[in-house]
């Protein structure tokens, strides 16, 4: 499990900006905990898309790519280990069930501080990401990076922002 700005495992000091999408602030409690009770139908369903995504990706590396020299009953078409350890993230959540080092290290409201660079955060009024964006964004915000516009926008010139945020509801 981790996040497009996990500080943990990037350095952000190259990037000029990041987009923290689909994404939670504290996976303990805004996800797999959600206020304390865990939440099966969210979390077996988010591990079986990941585990899914990750068996295509290791059978796209090990299955050999055809020979036509060989007999057909000799063409590997899956690799029998290839689903070895798959979703072991999702076990990792059912023995972690309070907050501990384990869920630490992917938090992001952990490291609000370390992040400095520009962030996009994208959200639906009635997603289920939407506390999590905004959540990152106002930690983000507060701690010092910037949330809005390239640097200097924040003066009021709405000309200098590469886009602009629309806060009315379409239906309305």
């Amino acid at each position: 499990m981790g996040s497009p700005c996990a500080p943990t495992s990037i350095d952000l000091n190259h990037l000029v900006a990041i987009y923290p999408g689909i994404t939670g602030s504290d996976y303990h409690a805004n996800w797999i905990y959600q206020g304390g009770a865990f939440s099966q139908l969210f979390s077996q369903a988010w591990a079986k898309r990941f585990a899914v995504g990750d068996l295509k990706w290791r059978l796209d590396r090990t299955v050999p790519a055809f020979d036509a020299k060989s007999p057909p009953e000799s063409h590997l078409l899956v690799d029998p280990n290839a689903a070895k350890g798959l979703g072991r993230y999702y076990y990792d959540w059912l023995v972690h069930p309070s907050y501990d080092d384990y869920w630490k290290q992917w938090s992001i409201e952990e490291r609000y501080g370390q992040i400095k660079v520009a962030a996009l955060h994208i959200g639906g009024w009635y997603d289920l990401f939407m506390p999590g964006a905004l959540r990152n964004y106002q930690g983000i915000k507060e701690h010092g990076g910037s949330c809005g516009g390239p640097p200097g926008a924040e003066d009021g010139d709405d000309s200098r922002r590469p886009f602009r945020v629309r806060t009315k509801d379409r239906r309305g």
